[in-house]
This record gives structure tokens, C-alpha cells and sequence, in this order.
């Protein structure tokens, strides 16, 4: 064993040129406890599974060293694998009374608590996207003819953002063809258990695309497919009840189609990982990054005599595309540490650095919250312009302007005081959080990386506000009459300008603006009998959600808006009437 540069710290084990740390559990797998360690070598944090060899192991005829040459065969298989979506084994140690997997440290949790942490499920976007990353694992691991058997949303753990596939105490090397049912050991965690398995029939690396679909189920859902208070009683669920899909949230035919073949109770019907992996649906996600010069080109070319259009189109193409932005993961490498005073205080360091991090990612969180909202707001008036344009609805020019003008501001100025409070570095008094957090925040490279997304959004935005501004300034000036603004339009003017400041005049100006607008709409949709038009539904309940924005959008630091499953609940929610949506007298 190396010597120690420390005397060895209290609540602590030392294997080999690692320390365990008692007090410091990450949770909890098959077989054993995970506990937070570091490596003397390379001096980072890792993470310590302690498996012990139970009196019943120890008092049966087969000898320990069997069970220890076992499971340094399947440890030697998992060391084989190198990828980011599993869980890195860097070695395996051997006491009398225990054995000791070496694994890669993982900050933020597993997918079980993840999915609390959001209400019990996650949005069909959201859910995707951990999909894909666990079939991007599962190619690495089908390649090493490698079957998990116990996948479940507390095996699969997030670092960096990304989804890891953990836990291998159940996995299980086959020196055979992976589809052919030769497997007998009965394995898992029952409700992710495939029925071959519920059986005690034999089963193939089959059995863990079974469990994916439970998985994929749960997750958009909030439930399993099939519950039983016993495996017993849930293989009779499974064969005794079709798989139902409830009718919200509503899900394309592709993904009923690939949740169901991953369901199927015979593996002779189940989809096999080889066609898993030839869905383009499910193929590994890939960067979508907006080329503003190769869109206005082409938008130039399309729309050659009308500007407004032009940006209008821009405006509309690229806030489909980025209606959500999401926190960029530019973490540091902070799992290194230098050696300090003891190795108490190294992992004190390490777990005030995961504090930091954790105080970074809120400070992020409100601010693409609120970016967020101004993506909404400008889904909004881009929603109108639509209906305008295909003359679905007619709109008289005063409260147009109004409208398409203060709509466009409203989101500059969020835009613009996010873009000045990161740019300039300013350092005023918060709301939502202490000086100390905006200045830890401002001094990590994410700050940098929202700025960026910022910037774009500021000069996307400002392309078409510019030209409304325009037109704006020109209606305003027609219906002057000798010096004299005429009606709702005098106080348009008084924040049709540049100035992004002054937000309690144009709070006035904007809650006044959308209380007029309602009562034309509803009245006009009355008028023309167009109250179960699906379109004008659509945009009355979008009218909704921003005349009750405040509630909406209210931001809550434990439980933030998922605006993922805002978008998706706007697209399945079923509205007879606008009466449905608004109770103005007409």
C-alpha cells in the first residue's frame, strides 16, 4: 500500500492509493453503497462502490476466491468500455471483507431524482434527449456483447448534462449472439423487469430494451406502464392488460410506434438494439446552430421588395428553433484538486466547489427563464402577424401597431437589462439572489456562453423591432392632427423610442394595450362566429397565458417553469369554445 502524505483522516478508509470517506455517501446500487473517495494519484475526486461479502456467501462450499475471479472478469470486460454515456470503472480493489469498484465521480444526481425534481415527468422533448442518450451508451455496451439487466432511472446518472449509464453489479458479458435467449439468472429491479425474466424463462440483451421502454414510458408519463405490488402480481399486469397510452401528453405516431416495439411481452416481437439503432429519430442529437448570415441571405433572395417581411420571417425561423434555450454546461474541470492542508480538506474544497456550481446553475437558470419569456412573447406576435397576414383575422391599424410595437419592445427590454447586467458586469442589489452568487456567476465561463446566446437573440430581434419602430413612428405621425395625437395613440407615443429603460411607464402602456386587444378579439371571434375556429383558439389561449403572465411566468427558484411542457401543453390542449378561455361580455 502507498504511504500517505497525510495521517490518515477520521471517518475514512484507505484502499490502496485511495481514500473512502465514510461520512460522504453518494447513494446507493446492487450490492453495495457508493461512497465519495479520492485518488491519491491523480489527486480527483472519484466515486467508491463497497461491496460486502454477506456470512451467507462466506459460509457457502464455493471458495470467495471464485466470486472474486467472477467478478474481476466482468470488471475487466467493463474497464474495456470508454464512453461518455457510461459510467467510466477505473479499477477494482480487495479486502477481506470487501471488494472496492473505482467509478467516475458524477455531480448532478441520478434520473430518479432528476424526474422528481420536475414534478414526477419530464416533457416528450426533454425525455427524447436522455433517450438518445442512453441508446448512444447501449451501442458501446451491445459492441462488447455486454447485457445491463438492471436499468432503471436510478442507474442512470447525470454529469455534465449528460445521461450515464451506471451501475453494472447486475451486467453480464455473453459469448453468444446477443439476440438469442440463453440468459437464466433472474435479475433487476421488478418494475423495469422484462417478463422473460418475471418468468424465470431464459432472456436475451433484449431484456434491457424492455426495460429502456418502461424507462422512456415513466418518463413522459409519471408512471410505469404496469405496476404490481409483487413480480408475481406484475407479470399478471403485463399479461392480462394491453400497454394503453393516456391521452395527455399526446405523443407522435413514431414514438407510440417505438415505445410499443421496445413492449412487446415476447422478445420474438420486441425490437432488437440493431434496429434501435437504425432510427433516425433516436440517432444522437446533433448541435443546431443558427447561421444568422446563411438565413438572411436566403430570406433576402425570398422576400427582395419587403423588409418587414424579411425580418419578420428571420425573427420567426429562428425562435422556432430556440424557443428554449438551455443552460450550457461549461464546467471547469474542479474534480482535480491540489493537495492542501489534509484530505479532509480537499473534499471540504471539492464539495464548496459543487456549492458554487450549484449557486452558478440557479443564477443561469432565472436568467434563460427570462429569455425564455421573450422567446414566448415573440412566438406571440409572430402567432398574430400569421393570422393577419392570411387574413384569418382582421385588425384594426391603431391597436395593430400597438400591439406588434410594444410586443416587439417588451421583449427588447428584457433582452437589452440581461445583456447589460452580464456585458457590463453590474453589480446592483438582486432580487433573486445575493451579490456574492452574481459575482461568482459573472466569474465563470458560462456567464460568457449566456451572453453569447443573448447577443444573438438582441440582434435577431432588434432586425425586425427596427423596422417596427419605423412604421410605428410614421402611423403615429398620419394621425397627428394639428400637433395633437389622436385617442389610445398618445400613450403608444410616449414609449415609441429607443429607450429600454423605463419599464413602469411601459408596464402601463403594455397591460393597457393587451386589455383592449382581448376585448377586440373576443368580441370580434363573437361577431363573426368564428368562437371554435381551431386557429383562433389556438392564439386566444396563447392570449391567455401573457394577459396572466405574471402568474405564468412568476419565477420559482425550487420548481422554474419547464417551458418544454409549457409549449407541448399548448399544442395538446382541446378547447370547444373561447368562451373556454376568456369570460369578457360581449
Amino acid at each position: 500500500m502507498n504511504s500517505l502524505p497525510f495521517p490518515k483522516p477520521l471517518n475514512c478508509k484507505v484502499i490502496d492509493h485511495y481514500i473512502l470517506f465514510l461520512k460522504e455517501i453518494l447513494g446507493t446500487g446492487s450490492y453495495g453503497s457508493v461512497y465519495r473517495g479520492l485518488d491519491l494519484e491523480t489527486k480527483t475526486c472519484v466515486a467508491i462502490k463497497q461491496v460486502t461479502f454477506s456470512k451467507k456467501l462466506k459460509s457457502q462450499k464455493s471458495p470467495i476466491s471464485q466470486m472474486t475471479q467472477a467478478l474481476r472478469n466482468e470488471v475487466m470486460n467493463m474497464r474495456l468500455i470508454d464512453h461518455i454515456n457510461v459510467v467510466k470503472l477505473f479499477d477494482v480493489k480487495k479486502s477481506s471483507n470487501n471488494f472496492y469498484l473505482i467509478c467516475e465521480y458524477c455531480s448532478q444526481g441520478n434520473l430518479e431524482a432528476y424526474i422528481n425534481s420536475k414534478g414526477g415527468q419530464l416533457s416528450v422533448t426533454e425525455s427524447l434527449r436522455f433517450i438518445r442518450d442512453i441508446i448512444s451508451g447501449f451501442r458501446c455496451l451491445y459492441s462488447k456483447n455486454i447485457v445491463h439487466r438492471d436499468l432503471k432511472p436510478a442507474n442512470l446518472i447525470l454529469h455534465k448534462n449528460k445521461l450515464k449509464i451506471g451501475d453494472f453489479g447486475f451486467s453480464k458479458f455473453v459469448d453468444h449472439e446477443m439476440d438469442a435467449q440463453q440468459i437464466l439468472s433472474q435479475v433487476g429491479s421488478p418494475l423495469y423487469m422484462s417478463p422473460q425474466i418475471l418468468r424465470g424463462e431464459s432472456y436475451s440483451s433484449k431484456t434491457d430494451v424492455w426495460s429502456l421502454g418502461v424507462i422512456w414510458f415513466q418518463m413522459i408519463y409519471g408512471h410505469t406502464p404496469w405496476n404490481g405490488k409483487s413480480a408475481f402480481n406484475l407479470l399478471k399486469e403485463i399479461e392480462g392488460n394491453d400497454l394503453i397510452f393516456p391521452d395527455n401528453p399526446q405523443l407522435s405516431k413514431e414514438i407510440k410506434r417505438l415505445i410499443g416495439g421496445m413492449l412487446q411481452i415476447e422478445e420474438n416481437d420486441r425490437f432488437s438494439w440493431e434496429q434501435i439503432f437504425k432510427v433516425k429519430l433516436l440517432e444522437e442529437e446533433q448541435e443546431n446552430s443558427f447561421n444568422l448570415e446563411k438565413s438572411l441571405c436566403e430570406l433576402e433572395a425570398e422576400y427582395k421588395q419587403d423588409e418587414f417581411l424579411r425580418y419578420k420571417a428571420l425573427n420567426q425561423l429562428y425562435f422556432q428553433q430556440n424557443k428554449v434555450a438551455k443552460v450550457p454546461y461549461n464546467e471547469e474541470d474542479s474534480a482535480k484538486e491540489e493537495m492542501g492542508e489534509n484530505y479532509e480538506k480537499i473534499i471540504e474544497n471539492q464539495v464548496k466547489k459543487e456549492k458554487e456550481w450549484a449557486v452558478i446553475m440557479g443564477v443561469s437558470a432565472w436568467i434563460l427563464h427570462k429569455r425564455n419569456q421573450t422567446a414566448f412573447i415573440s412566438i406571440f406576435c409572430l402567432r398574430l402577424l400569421d393570422l393577419i397576414l392570411n387574413k384569418t383575422f382582421i385588425l384594426r391599424s391603431e391597436l395593430y401597431h400597438r400591439f406588434i410595437f410594444l410586443g416587439l419592445k417588451s421583449q427588447m427590454m428584457v433582452l437589452y437589462k440581461l445583456y447589460m447586467r452580464i456585458n457590463m458586469g453590474e453589480t446592483q442589489e438582486f432580487k433573486r439572489f445575493t451579490m456574492e452568487d452574481w459575482v461568482l456567476f459573472l466569474g465563470n465561463p458560462v456567464s460568457k456562453a449566456l451572453l453569447k446566446t443573448l447577443t444573438t437573440d438582441l440582434t435577431i430581434v432588434k432586425t425586425l423591432f427596427t423596422r417596427c419602430l419605423d412604421q410605428t413612428t410614421a402611423y403615429i405621425a398620419s394621425k397627428t392632427r394639428n400637433g395633437e395625437i389622436i385617442g389610445k395613440l398618445k400613450t403608444l407615443s410616449s414609449v415609441c423610442d429607443n429607450n429600454l429603460g423605463d419599464k413602469i411607464l411601459f408596464e402601463s402602456v403594455f397591460n393597457e394595450m393587451l386589455r383592449d386587444f382581448a376585448g377586440y378579439f373576443y368580441g370580434y371571434l363573437k361577431k363573426n362566429g368564428l368562437e371554435k375556429e381551431k386557429d383562433m383558439l389556438e392564439f386566444g389561449y396563447l392570449l391567455k397565458i401573457v394577459f396572466n403572465r405574471k402568474g405564468v411566468f412568476g419565477w420559482k427558484a425550487e420548481d422554474p417553469l419547464d417551458f418544454l411542457k409549457l409549449y407541448e401543453e399548448i399544442e395538446n390542449v382541446k378547447i370547444a369554445s373561447i368562451n373556454e378561455i376568456f369570460s369578457f361580455e360581449s
